[in-house]
């Protein structure tokens, strides 16, 4: 009986390398936003939020608040809204005709 083929391999290199980012000082952009949304809320226009937030270290956190807290339909509504937000932003890639 033949013995089995046995071949030997190098350990495959990472497909991806996570690299830490450094902390950035505060975002203008992010600080502008944030005042017009206390700007809303101190005006009692605002009755409910739903929102993402990117920390340092690669650290994530989302969650609701107001009315969206209590209305999981309602928040999911404004997540879809701001999926197709995004999938808009994303650069469009040509489909691979081979």
């Amino acid at each position: 009986m033949a013995e089995p083929h046995t071949q030997t391999t190098k350990p495959m290199a990472p497909v991806l390398r996570l690299v830490s980012r450094r902390p950035q000082p505060p975002s203008r952009e992010i600080i502008e936003v944030l005042e017009g949304i206390l700007t809303l809320a101190r005006g009692g226009e605002l009755d409910g939020i739903v929102f993402g937030l990117a920390l340092n270290g690669r650290r994530y956190f989302c969650d609701a608040a107001g009315s969206l807290h209590n209305e999981p339909v309602g928040a999911l509504g404004v997540c879809a809204m701001l999926m197709e937000e995004l999938h808009q932003r994303m650069p469009r890639q040509e489909p691979d005709t081979q």
